[in-house]
């Protein structure tokens, strides 16, 4: 295929566990195929990941070879049929709903790095990001009177710790971090969110991302990795 990318990342639990390819993503780095009932804990792990030949999983799965031309961007879920887009139905036109991509400045201090094109508006105190198939809640607090950011980020999941799932806490640089799941009572049905926090001297930022596709998860637990206080780098 010119110009088209000739690798791929494949879930073991494919490649491994036999399980059929349930999803499939193309992004600027190329294509991903996962089962679809991987956790967010399990795509992380790069051992749970493997770089093969596209032709590979085409003779594997004859069925993915007609959709390898989709455009950057393009996720699809496999149903009775074969593949269809993972989509929602299109939203009109608003001109208070800009699009924004790459580095987004969400206060002076604190940015996100967006690796797609997604809508943004504002709730009350919060900046909500969306495209079809994900949306972030993100809203920015002071660091209460005395709390360190590594106590600020482990105490508030504690208060939820027997229903939290996929816990993971890590720090860069100055920044603390705690990502996790939760299912929420009375929610629709669907994946549970992701909820996040980064915190440091100059604030905390809290995430909350609510997504379609299992798979997603990994997408949203990136743009909380992505949080910054000060440049980029």
């Amino acid at each position: 295929m010119d110009g088209e990318p000739d690798t791929c990342h494949v879930s073991r639990r494919i490649l491994t566990d036999g399980a059929p390819v349930g999803y499939m993503v193309r992004d600027e780095l190329g294509w991903s195929f996962l089962a679809g009932d991987e956790t967010q804990q399990y795509v992380d792990d790069p051992a749970n990941l493997e770089v093969v030949a596209i032709a590979r999983m085409v003779e594997r799965d004859p069925a993915i070879a007609e959709h390898l031309r989709v455009p950057v961007g393009t996720a699809l879920v496999r149903n009775e049929n074969g593949f269809a887009v993972e989509t929602r139905p299109a939203a009109a036109p608003n001109p208070d709903q800009p699009v924004a991509a790459g580095e987004l400045a969400l206060s002076p201090l604190w940015s996100l790095t967006l690796p797609q094109p997604m809508h943004r508006r504002r709730e009350g105190v919060s900046l909500v990001l969306w495209r079809p198939g994900l949306t972030l809640w993100c809203s920015l607090w002071d660091l209460p009177a005395g709390a360190t950011p590594a106590e600020y980020v482990d105490r508030l999941p504690a208060e939820t710790a027997a229903q939290r799932f996929d816990v993971r806490r890590w720090r860069y640089r100055d920044v603390q971090y705690v990502g996790y799941r939760m299912s929420e009572p009375g929610a629709p049905d669907g994946p549970p969110p992701l909820y996040g926090i980064a915190a440091a001297d100059a604030g905390c930022l809290h995430v909350v991302a609510y997504f379609d596709a299992e798979a997603t998860a990994r997408e949203a637990g990136t743009l909380l990795a992505s949080a910054r206080i000060g440049t980029l780098c």
